[in-house]
């Protein structure tokens, strides 16, 4: 995720029509899930669909207040830890690979814990969710605040 527009085209890209421009194929799903109607199965899709983002980039921490603010952007999720099995014995929270190496900060040092922490600060403030990968339940403890 680089950009507010990203985010954007994202969400125009995900919903169907009239809110977005997904492609609609509607042969299966609608019967399948008790449509009577094709609309009624749109809007339906359109209101239950969740849209998450993938924070992993120097753009998407720099924007990550206008991505946020997207209408359409349920949750932010921070990039991806496949580190996390490594760190399991440390019982520390394990900050995802990718955005570190994004940034070119070191893993769970003092700049990566502020990215991290502005993600989530603009997702709540957003009133979206935040999400990131732990491999085992202690860092997903430490890695949410109060509110979360």
């Amino acid at each position: 995720m680089l950009c507010q527009e990203d985010a954007k085209r994202i969400v125009q890209y995900s919903k169907y029509p009239p809110v977005g421009s997904r492609g609609f194929g509607p042969m299966f799903a609608p019967v399948i899930l008790g449509h009577t109607t094709e609309t009624a199965y749109a809007e339906e899709a359109n209101e239950q669909l969740m849209v998450i983002v993938q924070m992993e980039s120097k753009g998407g921490v720099a924007q990550c207040e206008e991505i946020a603010a997207v209408d359409g952007i349920d949750c932010l999720f921070i990039g991806k830890s496949l580190s996390a099995y490594f760190d399991q014995n440390d019982n520390t929270r394990v900050g995802p690979f990718d955005l570190a190496k994004q940034l070119g900060v070191e893993r769970k040092g003092p700049e990566h814990e502020a990215a991290i922490q502005r993600i989530l600060k603009a997702a709540h403030g957003a009133g979206k969710k935040a999400a990131i990968f732990c491999a085992y339940l202690a860092p997903s403890k430490d890695t949410t605040s109060s509110d979360d």
